[in-house]
């Protein structure tokens, strides 16, 4: 970097909107309604999901802060696929690889049938069924006792 320039700021985290709840009469949820709104009708077409998403979610919080989920995992396609397979030691891995427990979970469907780790994962709507069930059916357990099992012992993570 040159001598007397200032280095840049660094970005403030990205929210994204995979996992967004909002309590009866939110007034952000009015807000953010009304902002999509208005920049669709300025850009005159549909927003990409990045667009009504993280983008503006990321614009919103430095605005007015809201409450967030931390520590949600993004599960690829091979996660997804060893989870509907019923490999649930699978998450302790992915625990260890993220360095941090596991509150939640988001089944992204634009991971669909990509392709992750030159391994062959079968996605489609049967897979993500098979894990929808597993996490509703254990209520979290799956993600939550893997942050049990790292000694965190919070249990976040189970669906109420």
């Amino acid at each position: 970097m040159p001598a007397g320039t200032t280095p840049p700021a660094p970005e403030p985290p990205r929210r994204f909107s995979a996992l967004s709840l909002f309590r009866a009469g939110s007034t952000f949820l009015d807000a953010y309604r009304l902002r999509c709104r208005e920049i669709a009708a300025r850009v005159g077409r549909q927003l990409r999901k990045a667009e009504s998403g993280t983008e503006l979610l990321s614009e919103r919080h430095l605005t007015g802060p809201f409450e967030l989920i931390h520590h949600v995992g993004n599960f690829s396609p091979w996660v997804m696929d060893r989870l509907a397979a019923g490999d649930t030691d699978v998450l302790a891995a992915y625990q260890d690889a993220l360095g941090k427990g596991v509150a939640a979970a988001n089944l992204c469907t634009s991971h669909e049938n990509l392709p992750c780790l030159e391994t062959p994962v079968r996605n489609g709507t049967e897979v993500y069924d098979r894990v929808v069930d597993l996490m509703l059916r254990t209520r979290g357990a799956a993600v939550a006792g893997v942050e049990a099992r790292a000694g965190t012992g919070t249990g976040a993570g189970a669906v109420r």
